[in-house]
């Protein structure tokens, strides 16, 4: 993987687009995410890499910035994205990541 450098491998950059980029807002009915979208995610948790996170939460679209992924959860009603304080969001509710630059 190219993150260890400030890449994602899919994109060639340090911003990767989510499964809800193209979306106004996701619906309720979980939408499976690609399995490469899924594997940056799991190399961000291994290399405790600091992100940004865009994502459509229950107030509309989100941002929280300098976060690092603590894991992964595949249940019954979807794959979680699970951070530091619990917090879960649903990966098909992602809109965009970026590897996070301290200014």
């Amino acid at each position: 993987m190219h993150q260890q450098l400030g890449i994602f491998s899919l994109s060639g950059n340090d911003r990767l687009p989510g499964p809800a980029y193209d979306k106004e807002h996701p619906d309720g009915l979980y939408q499976p995410v690609s399995c490469d979208f899924t594997d940056e995610l799991e190399s961000a948790v291994v290399l405790k890499t600091r992100l940004s996170l865009t994502f459509y939460g229950p107030h509309g679209l989100t941002t929280m910035d300098g976060v690092i992924i603590s894991d992964l959860k595949s249940e019954a009603n979807g794959e979680w994205l699970i951070l530091p304080d619990q917090q879960r969001v649903r990966l098909d509710f992602i809109h965009e990541i970026r590897i996070h630059r301290s200014l």
